[in-house]
């Protein structure tokens, strides 16, 4: 039994090693090779999450900045902010520019179906009053 057990555990360790280098693996592909300013090679990562920041409210702030980057920077007056910084955080701040983001009017999708009775009247109304004898049955 223990030797089963062994070799579960092994096996599973494996699995995990090979699921870590899978993903350290993509994280080497996201990122290139370039020359910094000395003239050696340093590997520079592109953060996913600056590509998905596309909200109304980082149309006000840099991001991509030489003395502080992946920071958030306001482009109106230079204040930095945390990378942690939410949408809502920056939003707040903007208002002491007296910079207002309306929510987008977004409204619901309706989509018409024809509607389908799977039963017939007849056949959902014995089934309702089986339902209702069996509840006052049960109680």
């Amino acid at each position: 039994m223990n030797l089963m057990n062994l070799k579960i555990k092994m096996e599973i360790k494996m699995e995990i090693k090979i699921e870590n280098s899978k993903i350290e693996k993509s994280k080497m592909e996201k990122s290139k090779i370039v020359k910094n300013k000395i003239g050696k090679n340093k590997i520079e990562t592109t953060n996913i999450s600056d590509s998905r920041k596309t909200a109304e409210v980082w149309k006000y702030f840099d991001i991509r900045t030489e003395h502080h980057p992946d920071h958030p920077v306001c482009k109106s007056c230079g204040q930095v902010f945390s990378q942690k910084t939410g949408n809502s955080s920056l939003k707040r701040y903007l208002k002491t520019h007296q910079i207002f983001i309306s929510k987008k009017n977004l409204q619901q999708t309706t989509i018409n179906f024809q509607t389908i009775t799977p039963r017939f009247s007849i056949e959902q109304e014995a089934r309702d009053h089986a339902i209702v004898i069996w509840i006052i049955v049960n109680q």
